[in-house]
């Protein structure tokens, strides 16, 4: 493993990093979701606004293995380090990536982060022990800030956000913070992720056009149901961007990359009826013509008629509504906070 010791006796000094994100492909089982991972286009971008030279290698999108992003590397190296993300259904693949990683390039450094290394880190890094750091939850702070420190001389990460990182033999767990504002960073890096070259294998399954972007344009959820864990990914508070910038990124992607559906993959996308037919509005205000959906689903509860009445007339054709069960015995057990009255007058 390389050693916080060795990191920064490194001699670039100050010099920026070439940082490779990893999507690995899950090689164990064909995937049925394939979509842009915008979670890296987020890190991809805000790592390139402090300086760094960023590529993402998506194994998942053109079905790659192990070996080919070796000979990626080998190709188009040196790397200072690589950035890899693990869902649990990925995890194994993963972990041989890793491994692999380091037999091959053992100066390189490891980052990995995710939903896996989020709620699991002693799993993660008693199974995968390649791996140097592990950012948990939202990253956007915490990796510019880690490879700041890791160009100077201290051996003391105790500042960085959401890191866990090893002091001696033992590692240690900071904080998780939430990003307070989602206006302060850049949208995801699009031109790195390349959303025009994926195949359609959708989130939801159907789609109106051969070719869709996700969209991440708000984080968090205040409720408490117990089958989630969305709180302990994107914390508490409900954060949003402002309609503005997301009816920007819809006409950058439409214009360059001539992509006009949008599945919207927030967990609470319409929890605040006023945001959504602010955005509904100004996407009909600026006349673009578009598809979108949420496919990740909506709490029933929120939809009101004259919401949906802008949904559709803004493009929305689809929507998943989250009801889970059908007893108010089950929805008070999962603490869905949501009655069997509201269900039915919705539908």
């Amino acid at each position: 493993m390389t050693t916080v010791a060795q990191v920064n006796d490194d001699p670039r000094g100050a010099e920026k990093w070439r940082v490779l994100l990893v999507n690995p492909n899950n090689e164990f089982h064909d995937s049925f979701v394939v979509l842009p991972h915008v979670g890296l286009g987020y890190l991809s971008a805000s790592l390139k606004s402090a300086g760094h030279e960023v590529e993402i290698w998506d194994g998942l999108r053109d079905r790659s293995t192990c070996a080919d992003l070796l000979q990626y590397m080998d190709s188009n190296g040196p790397f200072d380090l690589v950035g890899i993300s693990i869902f649990s259904t990925f995890f194994a693949t993963a972990a041989s990536y890793v491994t692999e990683l380091k037999a091959r390039f053992p100066d390189v450094v490891i980052v990995a982060g995710g939903p896996h290394p989020t709620f699991e880190p002693d799993q993660t890094l008693s199974e995968i022990p390649g791996i140097d750091f592990v950012i948990r939850a939202e990253g956007e702070e915490a990796f510019p800030a880690l490879l700041e420190l890791l160009q100077g001389t201290t051996n003391d990460f105790s500042e960085v956000p959401n890191l866990i990182w090893r002091r001696a033999s033992e590692w240690v767990k900071n904080p998780i913070q939430y990003l307070p504002s989602l206006d302060k960073y850049p949208m995801p890096d699009w031109e790195a992720l390349e959303p025009d070259t994926f195949p359609l294998k959708p989130n939801g399954i159907f789609t109106r056009r051969k070719k869709i972007v996700p969209l991440i344009v708000t984080r968090g959820c205040p409720y408490k149901c117990t089958f989630c864990g969305a709180p302990e990914m994107t914390g508490r508070p409900l954060r949003r961007r402002s309609v503005k910038l997301v009816a920007d990124e819809i006409e950058l992607i439409q214009d360059q990359y001539g992509i006009d559906e949008f599945h919207f993959m927030d967990d609470n996308f319409t929890l605040h009826p006023g945001y959504v037919r602010e955005f509904c509005q100004e996407i009909i205000d600026r006349g673009l013509k578009i598809f979108w959906a949420c496919p990740n689903g909506v709490r029933i509860d929120s939809l009101r008629p004259d919401t949906l009445a802008l949904m559709e007339q803004s493009g929305c054709y689809s929507f998943a509504v989250g009801i889970e069960v059908g007893t108010q015995h089950m929805l008070d057990a999962i603490r869905k906070d949501l009655d069997l009255d509201t269900i039915r007058s919705q539908l």
